[in-house]
């Protein structure tokens, strides 16, 4: 989740065909804007992989309401979760995948997202990373 319009849409879409789809929202600890607005905090940011979903909420946007509406809740993963999730989709898809969009792959791999009894839908978009990082994270 950076400012919500993604998470919006699909979330918007999803419960008008069923209400008890959970839409769970994935966000860098690096980049807890939304993670903040909607709980209250204020955990600084940090540079991230995820350079997607940096920067602030935009005030006043239609998409804070709607992203309110549509997650039933919002969890922050670790930079190097992010990392291990690009490293796992190469690996095991051939896909290069930037940080904004590995995010999701993230909060599976380490648990923070519960899938047990139910069907899970991630979103993996973005190839955007650029062959000094990919390098560095695969070595």
């Amino acid at each position: 989740v950076g400012g919500g319009g993604l998470v919006s849409g699909v979330g918007l879409a999803l419960k008008s065909t069923n209400p008890d789809i959970q839409v769970i929202g994935v966000q860098s600890v690096a980049t807890p804007a939304m993670h903040n607005y909607l709980r209250g905090t204020s955990l600084p940011q940090a540079p991230t992989l995820a350079e997607g979903l940096a920067g602030d909420v935009e005030a006043g946007s239609i998409t804070l309401d709607l992203a309110r509406e549509v997650m039933d809740d919002i969890v922050l993963v670790e930079e190097a979760a992010i990392a291990e999730a690009i490293r796992w989709i190469l690996r095991e898809h051939g896909q290069v995948v930037e940080g904004s969009g590995a995010v999701g792959i993230a909060a599976l791999l380490t648990g923070q997202v519960e899938t047990d009894d139910h069907s899970t839908v991630v979103i993996v978009s973005g190839g955007n990373m650029d062959y000094e990082t990919l390098r560095r994270l695969v070595g």
